[in-house]
This record gives structure tokens, sequence and C-alpha cells, in this order.
């Protein structure tokens, strides 16, 4: 009975405290009895990134490892790959990203997917998921991307091989912050949706104001959540989708200027005409691209111009409001709008910064990354050297690893199955030992495993398993093909420092080990 004592404000002060107490308790709570389960990982989903090759001047040729960017001015891109090394049960589907392209993919011979058909109105990202079971007993899977964009570069996405619940949720996963922020957008605008109500119900004058706004952030919401594509994951007409995205983009100014011209009862015909452009701009827009006399991404700059002049004129509003007629009670709305643009840069110079920092992962990973097995190339392997100069591991292993006959592929097979094979043993060194070292490609068909302070006898197990994998990936190739290895194990026992002249000695002896198993397969 004490609380009720005290005003209607501070009572509800203190509700909200108690809230909060609450909430800080459940959080509490959570860390004390901190139960860890085994979710989903978003890294699960299974890709098929290497062995793809693509039709250039009538000639096929090895496609780097995906993601990639391809400098080529070609409307049509063909891929294909091998299915021989692909052993993955029927439910698992293949996924494929298309950026402003329509895509075809046949099994063999047989034309079992196609998408856009195109036709220029399909535009935009978007996924397609084929299901692995309409490939069965085929060998060979070709897939081609028609693009309609004007870029003088390819930019192809990786390829996922998973199955599609696993797939699904990377994806959502991957867009979750634009997914949070427009659903955050419709709650927003549902709230002053029911404000605006109230409002109008007792007949005030901030119901119009209230109603723009809410119309703005509904407006915004279903901009970004669009645009993400995540709508289309499902199936269904993707159009809807599209044009959605677009016209809420072209639109989204409207309910912003309404909502200013209210706040600040201008009796300035500008932003009236400015509204009008706007509404008539995404009209003539959607009838350029309906009649084919221009694709609606091509009319985007137009758009940019129209809302930096929206800005323009919204603070010059607003500005002459607060000084020139002193309504004071603008000048915390003004402030809000500023902090609006503020943020708005602030978001364009991160996504710029973010942008040159991938930028230079990407440059790097090049540098670094073979770019045929998606392993480390000699480049890092020299740089592993460096580190491990000076160092005092306990235990090292250093394994050698050399595939048999790939001269012979190449000549009898041709060189694209050459190259299949290094694939496959990069794979299975890769699914053997990254979990305990790192794993190298150190020549044309020689691979390298480094391993630091590891028990012998958890190498030689791996050792085990790898031999059994090889075997299982070496199945699809003819007999001649294999692989030969050699490990070499330094205990550290004195802690000395590892030098330069132990280390190229290890290797040496790994080396030799690695052909005295080649010689006795020759044999």
């Amino acid at each position: 009975m004490y609380l009720f004592k005290y005003g209607k404000r501070l009572q509800n002060v203190m509700i909200l405290a108690g809230a909060a107490v609450v909430v800080l308790l459940a959080v509490f709570a959570a860390a004390l009895f901190d139960t860890r389960l085994q979710g989903n990982d978003a890294g699960a989903a299974k890709r098929l990134e290497n062995g793809w090759i693509y039709e250039s001047e009538g000639e096929w040729r090895l496609l780097p490892q995906l993601p990639c960017t391809l400098a080529w001015e070609g409307e049509s891109l063909v891929l294909r790959r091998e299915l021989a090394n692909v052993d993955v049960p029927e439910e698992y589907c293949f996924v494929f990203q298309t950026r402003y392209s329509s895509i075809r993919v046949w099994a063999g011979e047989r034309l079992i997917y196609e998408a856009a058909g195109g036709k220029e109105h399909a535009l935009g990202s978007m996924w397609h998921f084929i299901p692995v079971a309409d490939m069965q007993g085929e060998k060979q899977i070709t897939v081609e991307f028609r693009r309609y964009a004007t870029e003088r570069e390819w930019e192809l996405k990786g390829i996922m091989l998973d199955h599609p619940a696993a797939a699904l949720y990377e994806i959502l996963l991957s867009y979750m912050p634009q997914i949070l922020f427009g659903m955050f957008c419709f709650m927003l605008a549902g709230l002053l949706l029911v404000f605006s109500l109230i409002t109008a119900y007792r007949k005030r004058s901030m119901a119009v104001p209230q109603i723009s706004l809410a119309f703005f952030m509904l407006l915004s919401g279903l901009w970004i959540l669009l645009d993400t594509k995540v709508t289309t994951l499902w199936g269904g007409n993707y159009a809807i989708s599209y044009f959605l995205s677009y016209a809420a983009f072209y639109l989204m100014c409207v309910p912003f200027l309404v909502f200013v011209r209210s706040m600040v009862k201008s009796e300035n015909r500008l932003l009236g005409i400015l509204i009008w452009i706007f509404i008539a701009n995404a009209g003539v827009c959607f009838v350029l691209h309906m009649t084919g006399l221009a694709q609606l991404n091509d009319t985007v700059p137009a758009v940019h111009i129209l809302i930096i002049l929206a800005m323009i004129v919204s603070t010059a509003e607003f500005w002459s409001s607060i000084v020139r007629k002193r309504r004071q009670r603008m000048s915390f709305t003004f402030a809000g709008m500023l902090a609006v643009y503020f943020f708005g840069l602030l978001s364009l110079a991160f996504s710029s910064f973010w942008k040159e920092r991938d930028d230079f992962s990407f440059y790097r990973s090049l540098a670094m990354r073979d770019d045929m097995t998606g392993l480390g190339n000699r480049n890092a392997f020299q740089l592993c050297q460096s580190y491990l100069a000076g160092q005092a591991p306990g235990r090292l292993d250093v394994l050698l690893f050399d595939v048999d006959n790939l001269k012979r592929t190449n000549d009898l097979l041709g060189h694209h199955t050459g190259d299949m094979l290094l694939q496959t043993m990069a794979k299975g060194i890769y699914a053997v030992f990254s979990s305990m070292g790192e794993c190298f490609r150190i020549g044309g068909d020689e691979f390298c495993v480094v391993i630091v302070e590891k028990t012998a006898s958890r190498v030689s197990e791996a050792v085990e398993v790898f031999e059994k994998e090889a075997k299982r990936l070496l199945r699809y190739f003819p007999e001649y093909a294999n692989v030969s290895y050699g490990h070499v194990l330094w205990e550290n026992t004195a802690e000395e420092k590892l030098t330069p002249e132990r280390l190229a000695l290890l290797i040496e002896e790994a080396d030799r080990n690695m052909y005295q198993m080649k010689h006795t397969h020759r044999e």
C-alpha cells in the first residue's frame, strides 16, 4: 500500500524498474544454469566449389574456386562438372544463386531445371534448389547462366550441396540482420498505427503525421525484407517479391514528405510537387520496364537523386519552421531527422570500410590459397615454416603426399580428369587433417600437412583413416591412380627451438619416406 501513496508517474517508473529487474534476474539465471546444446551450425551446409569448368571461346577452362569473379563479357556462361566423385544422398540438393540472370541445368543431356526462361522481367538475386534425385544415373551436370545486366564481370556465388533444410538455415542466418530490421520496422509501424487511431478518435491534429510515419516505417521494412529475396526461398511467384521491393523503395519518401509537410504545416508547394514526382516516377519506371524500353535497375540513379533532393527540402522546411517561425517544439523532431541522416551516412561509410576489408581479405586469400584445391599454397607453406622457425613445439608431425601417375592420367584422360584427381585428394587430406594442423598444396601434385603439439598416436590413427578415405575417393578413377605419403615425427624432449635447418631435414626425411612408398606402389 505504501507504493500507491506516490503519483502515477512515479508508479510507472517503479513498474518499469521492477520489470527491468525481472529481466536481469532471468539473464542471471540463464548464466548461472548455463546449458549448452549442439545446434545446427551455419557452416554445416556442404558446398561444391571445386572442379567446375567453364566454356570460353570454344574451350573448356578450369574455374577458380567459388565464389569468384570472372572478367569476361559474354552474355551467357556455361559451367560443367563431373559427378563421378560426388557421392551424396538422394534427398540432398544443389543450391545455385543467380544475380540478374536466368539459369538452366542439365543432368547429362536432360534439361532438368529452368528458371526465368530468358525473360528480362525476372531480375535480382534468387536461389534455385535442384534435387540430386533428378540427376541419378548421370555423370555430368551442366549449368547455363544468361544475364541481363551490363556488368563486364561475372560474379559467381558459392554452390551448396546439402540437405535443403541445411541450405535454407544457412541462407536465412546470413540475412538475419536484415530480417530482424524488417520485423522491427513492421512492429514499430503497427504501434504507430494504433497510436494514430487513438489520436484520430480524440480528434487531434497529430493523427496524420503518425499515420505517415507508420507507412514510412512499413515501406522501409518491406523494402529491406523483400530486397533480401528470402521470401522466394519457398518458391512461388518470384516477380511479386521483385516488383514489390522496387515499389517500396520508389515510394518510401512519399509518406516521409507527407510527415514533414504535416509537421511543419508548410505552405510551400515544393513539398507537394516532390510527392507527386516520386509517385509519377515510380509509375513511369514500371511502365518503361513492362514495355521493354528500360529495366528497373537502370532507373535507380534517378530515384537516388530524388531522395537527396527530398532530404535537402525537408531539412530546409524544418529549419525554417524552427528559426523563422519560432516553433521550438519542432526541435526534437528536427534533431531526430538529422540523427537519421547522420546514421545513414555513417552506415554508408562503414559499408565502404567493410567492403574494403572484404576486398583485402579476398586478395590476401588469393595470395595464400591454392585456387584449384582451396588449400594453402606455396606462399602459405613458406610463411608457416618462417613461423615455426624459432619456436619450441613439444611435438611436430610433417606429412608429405604425392599423387601417383598424375602425368599418365593427364595424357590418357585429359588434364581435366587430372585436375579432378588433385581436387579429390585435396578433399580427402583436408577432411582428415584440417582439424589437427595446416594443409598445403606445395607443388603440382604434392601436398603437405604440418601438425604441431599433437600426440603421435592420434596422427597414426588419422593416417589410417586417410588410407580408407583415399580408397573410397579413388574408386571412380583408374586403378593406377594412387597416393603416396611420408610421415616424420620430431619429439622435442629437450625443448629446443626449431631451426630452419632442422625443419628442412624433417621435410627431407618425410620426402624420402614418401618416395619409398611410391616405389612400392610402382612395383
